[in-house]
């Protein structure tokens, strides 16, 4: 075997370490010692307090008044959300400025906290699906941290509902300013449209006056219509009379002033009654034609001013449609201006323990790792203090 090398046996190595076992006690026990202080003295004990909350986004589900084409409602409501919140919004404010300062100065933290420093001890996780946010806040209060916690939960519903509301009034000064000037083309309207009306003759005028024109016209054609039929009777009649000779008889007949006329012919009369009711006849499809003429003339009026009536309805319909819808939407803006939407959409899904969960290596378990360290350093220290020893001894001996 080389010479550079000597066997050593286990007996050996065991009397090394009771010979140097003062110095492996001594070695153990200071790393003891330096586990202690780092445990109890140097290292503070750190606690973790933890918060879920859910997200619940608030939507309007108000919808168009009756007869509203949608349109001006449509728009309206893209203004009126223009400025909603998101989900990631809730988020990035949760650890904004506003909300870490106020807790601060609410809990007197100035000389323990800044916003950095409660920012870097908060952390935040999310899940976007759920709509759910979770807050971890390590102190070295065991329930200073709960509190905390709660009070940037309370603080970031207040921030919110401070920006809802701010949005709102920004949003209801837009929309009451065009609210006034809908207002004022409806009363436009509404003046243009008795302006229209004031001097015209109505389409329901008009309507009634072709009702009265065709009750006319029934009434001349059913007259017409006997004195047809009267005709054919004197015609008969004077038939029958020239067949039978002709004069037989007087007749008596009554004159247009109701005096009787005596004449001495049957034929002769029914000739002047011919005469008469042609002359009627005539006089009637005069009237009829004429009063055919005037209805042609008066449904032209008549569709002419309810074209016009109806456009200028439709104008007037229209502009209070509009009016009314931005009304709706003010007052809707107005109640919401007033709602606690950090109070409503936030909710509390896990509130944190009374007292927050200690983190970080447990004290014995640190303790035992510095024990071992200590022991194992010990044994190394009392071999190599003994190789020096021997290593002395043999130069000792050479001399």
């Amino acid at each position: 075997m080389d010479d550079k090398f000597e066997q050593i046996s286990i007996s050996e190595l065991i009397n090394i370490l009771i010979k140097r076992k003062r110095l492996i006690a001594g070695v153990t026990l200071g790393f003891l010692i330096l586990g202690i202080l780092s445990s109890f003295v140097f290292t503070k004990q750190k606690y973790a307090s933890e918060l879920s909350l859910e997200i619940n986004n608030i939507e309007s589900t108000t919808s168009p008044p009756v007869g509203e084409s949608g349109s001006v409602y449509n728009i309206l409501e893209s203004i009126a959300h223009t400025n909603d919140m998101e989900f990631e919004d809730y988020l990035e404010e949760i650890t904004s400025d506003e909300v870490l300062e106020k807790t601060i100065k609410d809990l007197n933290l100035e000389d323990t906290y800044t916003t950095e420093s409660l920012e870097s001890a908060l952390s935040v996780s999310a899940d976007p699906e759920l709509k759910t946010i979770n807050l971890r806040l390590i102190s070295k209060s065991p329930k200073g941290g709960s509190e905390i916690i709660n009070k940037i939960q309370e603080n970031f519903a207040e921030h919110i509902t401070n920006i809802s509301q701010e949005n709102a009034l920004q949003t209801l000064e837009v929309i009451e300013k065009q609210m006034e000037v809908e207002k004022e083309k409806y009363a436009e309207s509404l003046k243009e449209y008795e302006e229209a009306m004031k001097d015209k003759s109505s389409a329901h005028e008009l309507e009634l006056e072709i009702e009265g024109v065709y009750e006319k016209l029934t009434e001349y054609k059913l007259s017409l219509n006997d004195l047809e039929i009267k005709k054919e009777g004197i015609l008969a009649a004077l038939e029958k009379s020239t067949s039978s000779g002709g004069n037989s008889g007087m007749i008596l007949r009554p004159s247009e002033s109701n005096n009787y006329v005596y004449l001495d012919s049957s034929k002769k009369a029914l000739e002047v009654d011919l005469a008469e009711t042609e002359s009627r006849m005539k006089s009637t499809k005069d009237k009829i034609k004429t009063l055919q003429e005037d209805i042609k003339k008066i449904e032209i009026d008549y569709q002419e001013v309810d074209f016009a009536e109806s456009s200028i309805r439709q104008k007037v319909e229209l502009a209070k449609q509009s009016y009314e819808v931005f009304s709706q939407k003010y007052q809707e803006l107005k109640m919401s201006s007033s709602i606690d939407v950090g109070g409503i959409s936030i909710n509390t899904l896990s509130e944190p323990l009374p007292e927050g969960k200690a983190v970080g290596t447990r004290k014995v378990v640190k303790l035992g790792v510095f024990l071992v360290l200590g022991m194992m350093s010990g044994v190394m220290a009392s071999f190599i203090v003994e190789y020096v020893d021997i290593m002395k001894n043999k130069k000792l001996n050479k001399k």
